[in-house]
């Protein structure tokens, strides 16, 4: 029902319109009548209408002046202007204002009618619009943090974004600070995804103030994105993320703080924050890492100890004899070379070993032993061998590991295509992002490597199969039916173009052909 004010001096007007309309029967609520605009302000303030039906030309207050009050105290309420011959004047002035229907004095039901349902269908189209806007801004305010989230580690991580990018996710985001800094927090030893989150939360909770405008887990690790602010302030949230977080889980963070820099520098900024982590074994314990910090440890080296170790790392993680090799065969020539004095070559293959050890589960405890054994040797190139033989072993076992998580991988994917073959939604970046949580290129290439075509193709083959044995198995069956069950439920005629040029015929001829051959 929408309310319905009535406002008109004349007591004739009034009563004929009001009794001449049927007012609940036609969605509308009558409510008391005002016969000035000084009662009709009272009126509606009591009790606010949708509607307003005005007269222009009235004692105390005019309409005109009743509707200029009431569009400021209710915007969204709607007008309906009375008028007679001769009041154009005072038309033109309500157009002005934005008045958009008018009766003309006297108006049969019909005509009262016909423009109360044009005010009514526009309230309704109003609502509608209001409701749909609304549930945008929910939409968008629930995606938002994962929006904030990824936009950060694809900008980490990839640098795809250009400056007109930058400045549209910054209006989007409402981000008014053009300078920042990036702090990157990691833990000691490998831990459960669920470590990382809590670290997260708890940096986002303890950064309010300094403005966490983004965050994200990259790797095994947690980013921030915060205002550029002096260092003894960051400093200083930073060693209370590192108390909460020990107090709960007894792990230490090592962390690094970039300089200062704009959203367009984010990516380089984060490079320099990784780096500074690498060198976060050569402090002690809770120091926060810098550039500066960086700076002045490169000074003592003489070659980039931090690059070899995170390519022994990854050659070891990914099972690559070949590059493990390779690259312990570099270290190993800059101690030929004598790059190196014996006690700093000794700490570098130490540092190595550790590093190698940390790629698999239980490297820890099983390789822990031989760390005195290689910091003891008498000879640098035997601590060397050691080295190289355990990366070979963990690089051997994780490469069998890779291969079968694989396999298992893609088992899960055929059998989930198996499961859902009728399922509309059925896609490769469903099963990744909704079922198996794995990055969708990565498993689009390892199902093309193993079953030798890609996810699409496999998919449309194995439905034309199904359809094939359907129309076989069930004469009765309609296309429409068959393409319903095989995913396809709201577009026959693309499924039938899908089986005519897998089949070289359409499901009709199919049909048709497969009725022939058995009589």
């Amino acid at each position: 029902m929408y309310k319905v004010l009535l406002v008109d001096d004349e007591e004739l007007v009034v009563q004929g319109i009001s009794s001449l309309i049927p007012w609940e029967k036609n969605g509308f609520q009558l409510l008391e009548p005002a016969y000035n605009g000084v009662e009709a302000l009272e009126r509606f303030r009591s009790e606010p209408a949708d509607i307003v039906i005005t007269d222009i030309r009235m004692p105390m207050m005019d309409g005109l002046s009743l509707i200029r009050q009431l569009k400021e105290e209710s915007p969204h309420t709607e007008y309906i202007v009375l008028s007679g011959y001769g009041e154009y004047d005072y038309t033109s002035e309500a157009m002005a204002q934005g008045v958009k229907h008018y009766l003309l004095k006297p108006s049969n039901e019909t005509k009262i009618l016909e423009v109360l349902h044009k005010v009514a269908a526009e309230l309704k189209e109003r609502a509608e619009h209001a409701h749909f806007v609304e549930r945008l801004q929910n939409d968008f305010k629930k995606v938002l943090p994962h929006v904030k989230e990824q936009l950060l580690r694809d900008i980490v991580l990839t640098g795809m974004y250009n400056k007109q990018d930058c400045d549209y996710f910054m209006d989007l985001f409402m981000i008014e600070q053009q300078m920042f800094k990036l702090v990157l927090f990691t833990l000691h030893e490998e831990t459960e995804y669920i470590h990382k989150f809590a670290l997260r939360n708890i940096a986002e909770e303890v950064f309010k103030d300094e403005g966490a405008y983004l965050t994200t887990v990259v790797r095994d690790q947690v980013l921030l994105l915060v205002k550029a602010v002096d260092f003894e302030r960051l400093s200083e949230k930073v060693k209370q993320v590192q108390r909460i977080y020990k107090a709960y889980y007894k792990f230490e963070i090592f962390v690094a703080i970039s300089n200062e820099g704009g959203f367009t520098t984010i990516r380089s900024m984060y490079e320099t924050v990784r780096r500074c982590l690498s060198f976060g074994i050569s402090f002690q314990e809770g120091y926060i890492v810098t550039p500066q910090d960086v700076l002045d440890a490169e000074r003592e080296l003489p070659v980039d100890t931090a690059n070899v170790s995170d390519r022994l790392a990854l050659a070891v993680r990914t099972g690559n004899p070949a590059e493990v090799r390779e690259t312990i065969t570099e270290a190993g020539r800059w101690l030929e070379n004598g790059l190196f004095d014996a006690a700093a070559a000794r700490k570098l293959c130490l540092d190595l070993f550790l590093t190698v050890i940390r790629q698999s589960d239980g490297g820890l405890d099983e390789y822990v032993a031989d760390i005195p054994k290689l910091y003891n040797m008498a000879s640098l190139r035997g601590a060397f061998q050691l080295l190289e033989k355990t990366a070979l072993e963990l690089a051997a076992r994780n490469s069998g590991w890779a291969a079968k998580r694989q396999n298992d991988l893609i088992d899960s994917v055929l059998r989930i295509v198996e499961n859902n073959l009728g399922n509309p939604d059925l896609s490769l970046k469903w099963i990744g992002n909704e079922l198996l949580y794995v990055n969708v290129d990565y498993l689009g290439k390892m199902f093309t490597k193993k079953m030798g075509s890609k996810f699409s193709n496999y998919l449309v083959q194995l439905r034309m199969e199904s359809a094939k044995r359907l129309m076989e198995q069930d004469k009765d069956l309609r296309i429409y039916d068959i393409a319903v069950m095989m995913g396809y439920p709201e577009d026959a005629q693309y499924f039938s173009k899908l089986f005519k040029r897998y089949a070289g015929m359409t499901p009709t001829e199919y049909m048709r052909s497969r009725e022939a051959q058995e009589r």
